[in-house]
């Protein structure tokens, strides 16, 4: 008696019931609980959100720049960005993505991968689209209602939208192909060619980003036939989709799936930093280069982190670049752009925070010897000091050229030294982060109160406690740069400086 065959459809349902039965499969009380919490945080959280988004963009200055002639070359830098940017996400966490014993199941079996990795990818591709038409719609709505944009013009600037979240997928699909080792090569690649088609204006007729910005700013009378090569684009590279799916490794298949089910875990548990830990670079280069010369103790350990950072080059090129943007964004905030002071202050701390974890790892070093014996010779504050040498001189350099950059680009007001200032606060908050230590566990005791339990949000609030203070500090600084001028800013952060790193040093020894 022979037995009947599963067809592959077949084969991959039954390895999903299999795996939800495993975990509890999903009941109909779930699912009517399920779409309830949707429903509420579009209600309570999403819809606010575009409101606000559009409020904001309706403001006179911030409509006037949109509109403006340079407001073209921005949409074409920030749309090939995008998609550099969709491929660093998919080295780390591809569209393609299953739990391990999924991937064990499915993607492990003779079955080609383009049928049992299509369903995941299609769930991603289909949010990220979505995500990027809800984008590019909510600015057609505000020029439509706001500047008398005609329908027609608003449909292209959406389609374009829609068809750019499509090539998005497809280069979020092509890095998690690629993978990290050498998918930084397609990054720099996309971001190179970005940058050419900015000095050569020439070539945005053949680039996707450059078909988009044609299309920018949007007019009844605009290049309808920019929208044709990239819906053209975009179908092929949904073409390519399935051929991308049966390439992608196994083995990266499986560790991306392992790293993301370590990082929910930990996040989880509260452990944010650990699950932020997972997707630190790992050296591969210069084991054998010179690190410790044999020179006075403050150019050995200036040396080291210079090498340490050297060994991860991308990760440090990539903290280098949001040095330069987030100073750049800083002295922006003191030179009377449309846009708020506030706002770029802000953008400008996040992404100089953000930058300096790839040059403060000797910050953590020195804070892990806390209750280790003296091995190197120098107490816990003394490496603290240590190790500030190179990240200061490299946050002031780069935060000083991010100002330079940015009178380049036609802002002479910009400001050098605000830049810097923010640059140096930033190093004591990346200080101060270091020392953070576990988390106590009296932030998981119930905190009733009347809108519900708040030990969720302590939690959160003590792991985003630095980001917290940097965004406040750099606030705080660009406000008093406009009121009160640069002499009372300078008092005002060596004030902040010494406040923080007093902080520090209390929570240094409460470790």
């Amino acid at each position: 008696m022979s037995v009947p065959l599963l067809t592959p459809r077949e084969r991959i349902g039954g390895a999903r019931r299999l795996y939800q039965d495993r975990g509890g499969a999903r009941t109909q009380g779930d699912t009517a609980y399920l779409a309830y919490l949707v429903v509420l945080v579009l209600a309570m959280v999403v819809i606010p959100l575009l409101i606000g988004t559009a409020r904001v963009l309706a403001e006179p200055e911030i409509l006037s720049a949109l509109q403006s002639a340079g407001s073209r070359q921005v949409v074409l830098a920030v749309s090939g960005a995008l998609l550099a940017a969709a491929t660093v996400v998919g080295m780390h966490r591809g569209p393609a993505h299953l739990p391990p014993v999924l991937v064990s199941l499915l993607a492990g079996t003779d079955l080609p991968r383009s049928r049992t990795l299509l369903r995941p990818f299609v769930t991603a591709a289909v949010a990220l689209t979505i995500l990027f038409t809800v984008a590019g719609g909510l600015l057609a709505t505000v020029l439509v209602l706001e500047s008398g944009l005609d329908v027609p013009g608003a449909l292209g600037l959406t389609g374009a939208a829609a068809a750019l979240g499509v090539i998005a997928a497809a280069a979020w699909l092509a890095g998690q192909r690629v993978g990290p080792r050498h998918g930084w090569v397609l990054t720099v690649a996309l971001l190179a060619a970005t940058g050419l088609t900015l000095l050569v204006p020439a070539l945005a007729t053949v680039t996707p980003w450059g078909w988009v910005a044609d299309l920018w700013p949007p007019t009844a009378d605009g290049p309808p036939w920019a929208l044709l090569p990239l819906v053209l684009v975009a179908l092929v590279c949904a073409e390519r989709v399935p051929r991308l799916l049966d390439r992608v490794l196994g083995p990266l298949l499986l560790r991306q799936a392992r790293q993301w089910e370590i990082v929910s875990i930990a996040a989880y548990t509260g452990d944010l930093a650990s699950a932020l830990a997972t997707f630190r670079a790992l050296p591969r280069l210069g084991r054998r280069w010179w690190a410790v010369p044999g020179s006075t103790t403050v150019l050995q350990y200036a040396v080291r982190d210079l090498v340490g950072a050297a060994r991860t080059p991308v990760r440090a090129v990539t903290g280098l670049a949001f040095l330069i943007l987030g100073g750049a964004l800083m002295s922006l905030a003191v030179a009377g752009t449309p846009v708020s002071p506030l706002v770029l202050a802000g953008l400008g701390a996040v992404a100089g925070f953000l930058a300096l974890g790839t040059l403060t790892d000797g910050f953590r070093h020195a804070a892990d010897t806390r209750s280790l014996p003296t091995l190197f010779g120098h107490t816990t504050a003394q490496l603290f000091l240590l190790h500030t040498l190179v990240p200061v001189l490299l946050a002031v350099l780069c935060s000083v050229a991010g100002a330079g950059l940015a009178r380049l680009a036609g802002w002479p007001a910009a400001g050098l030294v605000e830049a810097a200032l923010l640059g140096v606060l930033l190093v004591a908050v990346r200080a101060f982060d270091s020392t953070k230590g576990p988390l106590p566990l009296t932030l998981l005791t119930p905190a009733p109160s009347p809108v519900g339990d708040l030990s969720g949000l302590m939690v959160m609030a003590w792991q985003a406690d630095a980001l917290l203070l940097a965004i406040a500090l750099g606030l705080g600084l660009a406000y008093v740069l406009t009121t009160g001028g640069l002499l009372l800013a300078a008092g005002a952060a060596v004030l902040a400086l010494v406040a923080v790193v007093g902080l520090a040093y209390g929570r240094l020894n409460d470790l």
